[in-house]
């Protein structure tokens, strides 16, 4: 085993929620799917809630309820007796926000208002929300960007977002929930399907294995920090087991990285020249986001662990399983290059 195999393994030992009863709210997509079947192996009771799951086969012996934010019944009924809630909700990519904001705001930031209503009214103790990592500290942060930045939303989504943030914040200081937000980076990895809007290295890999051109807006130099989805699952497993003061922690690997060199990483893991057809720059984008981790290393014994080229194989192997199988759940099931519960990939509403 080697020395990042070893770490993770340990790290998720620690972080342990054996036994208790977990709500995975928005649990049937990327983010969710991942942080699922690492409860579950780690013998947690878990519920996932939302609409229909990606991948049902991969997160089968979790307890699904099919249902929306605006079903309160039924969210009320899931958070019955609950030890902590992860907060995944959300059915919008930045592009898809801006085309209607207030339909975003309403289903979004209301719909988020009212779950963690229903989530005081049931006594849980302990709610974790997702938020974005990049776009709440907007197009002129300091970088590595810090918790203590100053957030400044340039697009609707990432404004969403912040709102979510601080009505969470809202309630722990009420003393009703101990609410904490993940402003997690640019997550990668198994069980990530390419999304309008999001998840470049999914979209490249998808398309590469169609023999199609991938889309690039702007000229290449976009930075972001991208962290793989087995790091965002361990930083997740991390806050339901903390008991310290802090309520934002950023979730990244601390490392800037352009399109172009994303694209040549792709390149070298794959062994293949990538086609590129070249778009004007979008407006939602930043030209450079990169989180400053030390809070998360202090307080939740937390950092990225997995190399990024390692993580572009194990996002390669499961999107090629995925194409080469007959239904949507992917077969053979791929193995990710670390040790403990995570034998195979790891994500709801992202």
């Amino acid at each position: 085993m080697n020395t990042n195999a070893k770490q993770h393994a340990q790290s998720q030992a620690n972080s342990s929620l054996e036994g208790m009863r977990v709500v995975v709210a928005g649990g049937g997509g990327f983010i969710g799917t991942n942080l699922i079947r690492v409860l579950l192996a780690q013998g947690a009771n878990v519920v996932g809630y939302g609409r229909s799951p990606r991948f049902p086969n991969a997160i089968k012996d979790a307890r699904w309820v099919q249902g929306d934010l605006e079903n309160t019944l039924a969210i009320n009924a899931v958070l019955q007796d609950v030890d902590v809630v992860y907060y995944l909700a959300g059915n919008a990519s930045p592009m898809d926000a801006e085309r209607s904001i207030s339909d975003h705001v309403e289903t979004n930031v209301l719909g988020a208002v009212r779950f963690f209503e229903q989530c005081v009214r049931n006594k849980v103790s302990k709610v974790i929300s997702v938020s974005s990592g990049g776009m709440v500290y907007g197009p002129d942060a300091e970088l590595p960007s810090r918790e203590a930045s100053t957030t400044n939303p340039s697009n609707s989504y990432a404004l969403a977002k912040v709102a979510i943030e601080q009505y969470l914040s809202l309630f722990d200081k009420r003393g009703d929930i101990q609410g904490f937000s993940l402003r997690v980076a640019n997550p990668y990895g198994p069980y990530q399907l390419p999304r309008s809007g999001q998840g470049l290295i999914a979209s490249v890999l998808d398309r590469v294995l169609k023999n199609i051109p991938v889309d690039i807006y702007g000229d290449g130099e976009t930075i972001r920090d991208f962290v793989h989805i087995s790091d965002v699952v361990d930083a997740m497993l991390c806050a339901g087991s903390y008991q310290g003061t802090q309520r934002v922690f950023n979730v990244g690997s601390g490392q800037g990285r352009s399109v172009s060199d994303v694209l040549a990483s792709i390149e070298t893991v794959l062994g293949r020249e990538i086609q590129i057809t070249r778009h004007d720059a979008r407006k939602v984008d930043i030209s450079a986001s990169i989180l400053d981790g030390t809070r998360a290393k202090a307080e939740l014994g937390w950092e990225s662990k997995i190399e990024f080229e390692d993580g572009i194989g194990t996002a390669y192997q499961w999107m090629k399983s995925y194409h080469t199988a007959s239904t949507i759940e992917p077969s053979p099931a791929p193995t990710l290059p670390i040790a403990g519960p995570i034998a195979g990939p790891i994500a709801g509403g992202t």
